[in-house]
C-alpha cells in the first residue's frame, strides 16, 4: 500500500467550476478548501492481483512563492495525505469514524493566475515509520493538467514535461501526453451528495467533476483499469459536507514538509520549554533569593 498511495490523483487537483451549466471554467479555489474520498483498486502482489483501499484527504494549505524561469510566481500549496483501509470496508464503514492519514504525503504547487502545476513531490512511510522521499518534479513553464473551459464535445491533447524525480525513477526532460474529452453530463450520486457533472475521459479514467464541490466526485477506470474513487466530503468556499477528522494529536495539513525541506511534524510531540519561560523563571528564582538574604 505504502509504495502506491496517491497514485489515482496524478492528475491532481485542477478540476473545473462551472460559471454556467453547459461550461465549467476554471476553479475559484481558496486557501482551506478540503476534500476527502474513497479509493479502491487492483495492484500485482507477490501471488497475484491483490485489492486495496484507502482514505484520501485533500487540502489548499498556503500561498508559497516559486521560481519559475528566473521569475518569482505566486503558487497554491495543495497537500494531500492518505491512510489505507481494509479491502473490504466501503465508505459507510468509515462515517463519522476518525483517520490517522500516516501512509504518506504529496505536494502539489499550482500557479495561480492560470492553475498550470508548477512542481509535486511526495513521500511514503518506511517500515521504521520514517518518511522517504519518491517523487519531486517540476515542469518547466508549468503543466496545464486540464485546458479550461469545459463544454461537452470539447477534445484536447494534454501535453507537459517533467524533471526531477517521479516514484523513485528519473524523469528528465521527460514528455508525456494523452487526449481529454468532455463526453456528456450525468447526475452523480456519491456519499458526500447528488451532483450535477460533467464527464471527462482521458483514455485510462472517467472522471464526473461538479461545480458545487470544486472537484472531481467520482472517478472509474476503463479498459480493464480497476481503479474507482468517490468523494466523501468537502469544504469548498462556504460550503461544507461530511469532512473526516483526524486521531492524531495536533494533526494538521499545514504542518506537512517535503523532506530535506522543514521538520516534519513527530508523531508525539514532546512541547518543549519556550527560553522566554526560562529566563522569567531565572529572573523570579533571583528576586525571591535576594529578598529572602535581605531578610536576614
Amino acid at each position: 500500500m505504502r509504495g502506491r498511495v496517491l497514485v489515482l490523483l496524478i492528475p491532481i487537483l485542477l478540476s473545473p467550476v462551472a460559471a454556467a451549466s453547459d461550461t465549467m471554467e476554471r476553479p475559484r479555489w481558496q486557501v482551506g478548501d478540503e476534500w476527502d474520498f474513497w479509493v479502491t483498486g487492483q495492484h500485482q502482489g507477490p501471488n497475484g492481483p491483490e485489492a486495496f483501499a484507502y482514505i484520501g484527504k485533500m487540502g489548499i494549505v498556503g500561498r508559497e512563492t516559486l521560481t519559475v524561469e528566473g521569475e518569482l510566481v505566486p503558487a497554491l500549496r495543495f497537500v494531500e495525505v492518505s491512510q489505507g483501509v481494509p479491502p473490504t470496508d466501503s465508505p459507510s464503514d468509515w462515517a463519522g469514524k476518525q483517520v490517522d492519514f500516516r501512509d504518506g504525503a504529496r505536494f502539489t504547487w499550482v500557479r495561480e493566475s492560470d492553475g498550470f502545476t508548477l512542481r509535486r513531490a511526495g513521500y511514503h512511510m518506511n517500515q521504521d515509520g520514517q518518511p522517504v522521499k519518491n517523487t519531486d518534479v517540476t515542469y518547466p513553464g508549468g503543466c496545464n493538467d486540464y485546458q479550461w473551459p469545459y463544454f461537452v464535445g470539447k477534445s484536447v491533447t494534454l501535453a507537459c514535461t517533467q524533471n526531477g524525480l517521479m516514484h523513485g525513477e528519473s524523469r528528465q526532460a521527460d514528455s508525456f501526453s494523452f487526449p481529454v474529452k468532455v463526453v456528456g453530463h450525468e447526475n452523480v450520486s456519491v456519499p458526500a451528495g447528488t451532483f450535477h457533472t460533467f464527464v471527462l475521459e482521458n483514455g485510462g479514467e472517467r472522471q464526473y467533476y461538479a461545480a458545487e464541490a470544486c472537484w472531481r466526485v467520482k472517478a472509474e477506470g476503463l479498459h480493464g483499469n480497476p481503479i474507482h474513487m468517490e468523494l466523501l466530503g468537502f469544504r469548498c468556499g462556504t460550503v461544507t459536507r461530511g469532512l473526516l477528522s483526524t486521531t492524531a494529536a495536533g494533526f494538521d495539513l499545514r504542518a506537512l514538509q517535503v523532506p530535506g525541506e522543514g521538520v516534519d511534524p513527530p508523531t508525539n510531540p514532546t512541547p518543549g520549554v519556550p527560553i522566554v519561560a526560562l529566563l522569567i523563571a531565572f529572573v523570579v528564582l533571583a528576586t525571591v533569593v535576594r529578598v529572602a538574604g535581605q531578610r536576614k
